[in-house]
């Protein structure tokens, strides 16, 4: 298997665990955050929050949102009110298990055509960084706002990746409230594990577009 193709699967097995653990939680309106809490939790929040490469992007309102990443695609499908992503990863949406859920979004296949990203007027661009930082730098040199969530590493940086995109989206409550159910959820599968076939893994650094 090529590098890009370990990259990709690393992405993806991020996001499907992501997909798993979110399909399985209650959707009940009084299990969700109440629109009240995050209200009275407004005053609470930075002005701006600093990605992987210590770059400081303002929170705002976001209406225009494109993911460039398998874990950002998940993410957002997640927290983020559909209206408000124009993008998704083509990657994503041909192997993911719930591809219905990219119906209607342009997909990215490669950032490295900033035209097409361009074109699709992104407020916001998320995406896993790896390998040539001049690749983001490029995208920010044309006028893109760019989150980078950073390498993938399981849980130690899936969870904080949660609570990030939704502080960006503008919904913090639900990420503090996805990442616990995620945390607990993959505890209690841990815990069904007998102790000698349990495995400790790595899932490869790197999640952005070829």
């Amino acid at each position: 298997m090529s590098a890009l193709a370990w990259i990709n699967y690393g992405a993806l097995t991020g996001a499907l665990a992501l997909s798993v653990a979110a399909a399985a939680l209650p959707r009940s309106a009084d299990q969700r955050p109440a629109p009240g809490r995050e209200g009275a939790a407004a005053d609470e929040r930075p002005a701006a929050l600093e990605d992987a490469t210590g770059a400081a992007v303002a929170l705002r309102d976001f209406r225009r949102i494109a993911s460039a990443s398998t874990v950002a695609d998940a993410l957002l499908l997640e927290l983020c009110e559909p209206d408000r992503v124009v993008a998704l990863t083509g990657y994503g949406a041909r192997r993911s298990p719930r591809g219905y859920r990219y119906a209607g979004k342009a997909l990215i296949e490669d950032i490295a055509d900033i035209e097409a990203l361009l074109a699709l007027q992104p407020d916001l661009v998320l995406l896993n960084g790896y390998g040539d930082p001049r690749r983001i730098a490029r995208l920010r040199e044309a006028g893109l706002t760019v989150y980078d969530l950073g390498p993938m590493r399981g849980l130690a940086t899936l969870l904080p990746n949660v609570r990030e995109v939704a502080a960006l989206v503008g919904h913090p409550e639900r990420g503090r409230w996805l990442a616990t159910a995620l945390a607990d959820g993959m505890a209690a599968v841990a815990a069904d594990i007998q102790p000698p076939r349990r495995r400790r893994g790595k899932i490869d650094r790197g999640h952005e577009l070829p």
